[in-house]
Order: C-alpha cells, then structure tokens, then sequence
C-alpha cells in the first residue's frame, strides 16, 4: 500500500491504495481544504502554516502514515518530450542536461525522465525529461519534514496524469485531452492516438461555469484544437474530460463547450481498471490516484 498526495491551491489530495501497470486499488480518499494563498504555482508561500495543515489532515487520517508519494505541480518544473538514442541511464541523464543547456543555471538544476514510447521506427526512443531547481524540491521535502512525514519519491503532475490515463484501455488509440482544474489553473494534456503529445497551462481569468468563462474556455480549447490539427498527425481530438476542482454545473459547461467546437466534452468516468469506493472522486483525485501505478 502507498499514498499518493498533490498539494493544490485549495485542498491537500491524497490517496492510499496500491496499482500495477494496468490497474489500482484505491482504499481510501482525503480532498482536505486549506487556506488560500498557502500555495501559489507549487510554490510554498506560508511553510508555518501549511506543515500545520498537513499535520492535521495525517492527524484525521492515520492510514496515511507511510510510503507517501508526493506530486509536485508548478510551472517552476520545465518538462520536454523529444526523441533520444537508446542509452544507459548515466548517458540519458547527460543527453537531457544539454537539452536544458539554455536555462539560467542549468548546472545546479535536478533532472529525471521516463521512457514514453521504448523503441520507434529509427531505433530511438521517446522520453519525457523533467529540470527543476534543487531548492524547490528542497523546500516540500523540509515542509513534509516539518511534518513528521517522510517522503518515499516525488514525481511530477504530468508524469502522473500518463500514468492515470494509462488506465484506459478504451483509449489506446484515441485523440483526447485531459483539462484538470485547479482553482485558476486549467492544465491541459494532449493526447494524440493514446500516446502523450503535449501539456500546456491556462491562468483562468472568470470562474469556471459562470455567465463569463463560456468564451474564456473556448478561446484556450480552439486553440489547443488548431494546435493539433497543425501538427498534421492524421489524428483529430473528439473527446475533452474534465478532471480536479469540477464545478457543480459541469454538463452545463460540457454541452455548450461541446456545441460551440463540435468536440465532446465531458467529466471524466472511472475506468474498470480501478477499484475505488465512491466513483465521483476518480476524477477529482485523477492526477493523484496515476502516482498510485
């Protein structure tokens, strides 16, 4: 059993639950609100008063106690798909700091990856690298600290979101976007014949679902949409799902949305291949139950 959990900019989300490749066993969900400000794009504005959150919410919820897993979001983390010769890891590692070679003190930045596609038609294979500044990872590890609480890995929201969307079986060959919202932030991933092409992130100006963000949402997905098309993969985007801090009226916004860009919008289902006991939380707890697999 492990625990995933995100800090956002309004709740503490955490998960207890295990996951194969595959699948997930979710045992146990915490959406805890906090005050607002505490965090602002990932970064930690108030460590005081946000490590005395965190104790309260482990206080309320001992399950939580060990393997906690944490997921970092914030555009402080700078993340890049590209295409690399099959190497070791010492050698991959290298390849990916060059990649970076352009960001102001690339040389005290940290740096990780995954492997997205193992083996493509050149031999190669496609990654997704991540750099962030040592002293923000720094600084969660030290509020956890404050915490109690030890923390057994820290990943990236996007990895997780990959891993959620992994999921679903159903969309290995689909065209689609993933849209969490968090707050303000709506984070959009890319999806193209089931395989990850892109993250971008809107800062929200209207609220969404009320009288005013009906032109916001469809400036940013007529864009994401034409951004596709440009690519000229042969693959259109038909499906949109909407994941984390959902509004109450989201088949509202989900029909005009749909209307508007002939596009399917849609809160995000739990898939089969996850056990969880209220099916509604899947799709508040998306990016956070991915860290589970």
């Amino acid at each position: 059993m492990a625990v995933s959990v995100l800090i956002s900019n309004n709740y503490i989300n955490a998960v207890q639950g295990s996951g194969t490749k595959g699948s997930v066993n979710v045992k146990s969900c915490v959406k805890a609100p906090i005050q607002e400000g505490l965090l602002i794009n990932g970064m930690i504005m108030n460590e005081d008063i946000l490590s005395d959150a965190i104790k309260n919410v482990w206080a309320d919820n001992p399950e939580l106690s060990k393997s906690v897993r944490l997921i970092v979001d914030s555009t402080s983390v700078l993340s890049k798909r590209f295409r690399v010769p099959v190497a070791n890891d010492k050698k991959l590692l290298e390849i990916i700091k060059d990649e970076y070679s352009e960001v102001e003190n690339y040389d005290k930045l940290l740096y990780d990856y995954r492997i997205l596609n193992q083996k493509v038609k050149d031999g190669g294979m496609d990654i997704l690298s991540c750099a962030v500044e040592r002293d923000f990872i720094e600084g969660y590890i030290n509020l956890f600290e404050t915490a109690g609480i030890k923390l057994e890995s820290i990943n990236t929201a996007l990895s997780s979101v990959i891993d959620a969307a992994s999921l679903y079986k159903e969309l290995s060959r689909s065209t689609y976007v993933v849209a969490n919202l968090d707050g303000n932030n709506l984070s959009n991933t890319l999806f193209v014949n089931g395989d990850y092409n892109y993250s971008s992130r809107s800062r929200l100006l209207e609220e969404v679902g009320s009288e005013d963000s009906s032109d916001e949402l469809y400036r940013i997905f007529s864009s994401l949409i034409q951004f596709n098309k440009s690519q000229k993969t042969g693959f259109d985007i038909t499906d949109v799902y909407f994941t984390g801090d959902i509004p109450e009226n989201i088949s509202e916004v989900s029909q005009q949305m749909s209307s508007a860009l002939g596009v399917s919008f849609k809160e995000l289902e739990k898939p089969g291949s996850c056990t969880i006991t209220d099916g509604k939380m899947f799709s508040r707890l998306f990016t956070v139950i991915g860290n589970l697999s």
